[in-house]
């Protein structure tokens, strides 16, 4: 591996040589936080293909990755978004690790973790949105109904709802809880 690179570097100028020796310097720097700035990456490319899927719900578009209508809804300026909220993220994670390394200086970088934190938390909840609006269930609906029916049952009635006894379905069903309205 090495010859290989020396190799390659052979062809280059001193000066270049130079320069990728910074630039490697520099970027080594940013290496304890590539772990949270992978994570938070990927939490984004979640938020949009769920993002995107809820879009197909609300438009009442059926699910058909081949067919050019469910691609009619994405946008370049959505897609931009996206991007520029995956750069604008990266840049909060490193300033928060620059402010732990050089002005707090902790080797445990708790600024830096509450920031990821924090993104993560905020993608998370646009994921259960999204989910929430592709199943036309509620997640508190979904657990109640894994818990009461079990795991198939709950699952299966939370993504189409025709899996519970006649007596559970939402028009059907009353809860003890509830008191009915004298009017």
């Amino acid at each position: 591996m090495i010859h290989e690179t020396m190799a390659v570097l052979a062809g280059f100028t001193l000066s270049t040589k130079i320069g990728i020796t910074i630039l490697a310097a520099f970027v080594s720097i940013f290496v304890p936080v590539a772990p949270i700035i992978h994570t938070m990456l990927v939490v984004i490319v979640i938020d949009a293909f769920t993002g995107i899927g809820a879009d197909i719900k609300r438009h009442n578009i059926p699910l058909n990755f081949f067919s050019s209508k469910n691609w009619t809804h994405i946008s370049s300026t959505k897609l931009g978004l996206t991007i520029s909220k995956m750069l604008a993220y990266s840049l909060l994670i490193i300033s928060a690790f620059l402010i732990d390394q050089y002005i707090i200086t902790t080797d445990v970088h708790w600024f830096t973790k509450i920031v990821g934190v924090s993104i993560a938390l905020r993608e998370l909840l646009s994921i259960v949105e999204n989910v929430e609006v592709i199943s036309g269930r509620t997640i508190i609906g979904t657990i109640t109904n894994i818990l009461r029916f079990g795991w198939k049952t709950g699952i299966a009635d939370s993504l189409d709802g025709k899996h519970l006894p006649p007596e559970y379905n939402d028009d059907n069903y009353e809860s003890e809880y509830e008191e009915e309205d004298e009017s």
